[in-house]
């Protein structure tokens, strides 16, 4: 062998045992056995239990090792993380329902400082708030109505008043002569009356047909509601009427230079809402219902210019058996609930849009509105789940 090739030979050789003797460090793993962490969450109830109304609700957690920080919880509905409102110590967390309905959702939370998400809680997010009526961005719907059946009935600026039974199934219930209705109720006998600013007062027979002329009102009548005799009170401009059912009338109550927009009477109260026009300020009013059908003064109940601010106004009213009042306005909360302790907060807010330009309560827990907007599309009749029942309306037979 030659003198080179024996000198390569010995160099790879050396090379060989050397790279042999050598110890390669290895990485360091990703879990450190020496590092302490939290406990895993445990979920242990939601509030509402098996289910609730999709965006429109806060929902409970209850457990354990949670983080009293918001921030450092993370709460899934599904894939869907779901922000942290309030924390209450390590055992109560709120957040806001998701907005979108499922029929079995699986609820975890995982909490920063710990190793694992909780148990799974599987649970329900129903619809609240449906489209009722099919209405398009080419229909007005202005008022609507409920009767004891739960059937709805709307009047459109076609003249139509179309009636929705509990179903959904729509049909022409009876015809206006006049396209712009601002009231409408369920009276005595299943007659539906029908306001439209102006002094002439209509109904519809019962089970439907061409609208009749019923009185000739002494003042502008807007809207009305019935009072437990089966008499109503309504007003539009500068006076509240009172109307008994043979369809006689008087004035009960001086509005001087207010633009009267929304009557509910409630608990042997009337309500009226609608603008100062002196000074373009917007209430809500009350009285009194005496004996013999006269009314107290008024007072202020809601002042919603000086709560809410200016540039927005009460256009509908409505009542909770609970005592909430409920006014449909333009501003940009659409609905405002007043509870009786006179504090106020928005329904559902972030969901409904203004403006709500007409309601009526059903039988049980559903709320009936008439949407305006400038936005077609946003137009039409909406059935809202309000979890509550709705107080009476005295006209409904």
């Amino acid at each position: 062998m030659m003198r080179g090739a024996r000198v390569g030979l010995s160099l790879l050789l050396l090379l060989t045992l050397s790279g042999l003797s050598c110890t390669k460090e290895q990485p360091q793993g990703l879990f450190d056995p020496h590092a302490s962490y939290n406990p895993d969450p445990v979920i242990t109830a939601l509030i509402p239990p098996d289910s609730a109304l999709a965006g429109l609700v806060n929902i409970s957690i209850k457990g354990l090792h949670f983080s009293p920080s918001p921030a450092n919880n993370f709460v899934y509905f599904g894939k869907n993380r779901v922000p942290v409102q309030q924390a209450v110590g390590e055992t109560l967390l709120v957040v806001k329902s998701p907005k979108t309905p499922a029929e079995s959702v699986p609820v975890k939370v995982a909490v920063l400082g710990a190793l694992g998400f909780s148990n799974v809680v599987m649970y329900k997010l129903v619809p609240g708030i449906f489209a009722w009526g099919g209405y398009g961005e080419f229909d007005d719907p202005y008022v609507v109505e409920c009767d004891r059946e739960e059937n709805v009935y709307v009047a459109l600026g076609n003249r139509n008043v179309e009636k929705i039974s509990p179903t959904g199934a729509k049909s022409v219930y009876g015809t206006l002569p006049f396209a712009l209705p601002s009231g409408m109720k369920m009276g005595p006998g299943g007659y539906l009356y029908v306001a439209r600013k102006a002094t002439s007062f209509y109904r519809i027979p019962p089970g439907g047909g061409a609208a009749e002329k019923w009185i000739t009102a002494p003042g502008r009548i807007t809207d009305f509601d019935f009072a437990p005799d089966g008499s109503m009170y309504g007003g539009g401009k500068d006076v509240l009427y009172h109307i008994r059912s043979d369809g006689s009338a008087a004035a009960v109550a001086d509005y001087p230079n207010v633009t009267i927009r929304a009557v509910r009477v409630f608990s042997n109260q009337v309500f009226v809402g609608g603008r100062d026009d002196n000074t373009s300020q917007e209430f809500v009013w009350r009285h009194q219902i005496q004996p013999d059908g006269s009314l107290s003064p008024k007072e202020v109940y809601f002042d919603w210019t000086g709560r809410m601010g200016a540039g927005s106004q009460v256009l509908c009213l409505t009542f909770a058996a609970d005592g909430d009042l409920y006014i449909g306005t333009t501003a940009p909360e659409a609905i405002v609930i007043v509870h009786p302790d006179g504090s106020f907060e928005p329904l559902y807010p972030g969901v409904l849009e203004p403006t709500t330009n007409y309601m009526a309560w059903g039988n049980r827990n559903f709320l009936y509105l008439c949407r305006t907007s400038d936005d077609p599309k946003k137009k039409g009749v909406l059935k809202v789940n309000m979890l509550k029942e709705g107080a009476p309306y005295y006209g409904r037979p």
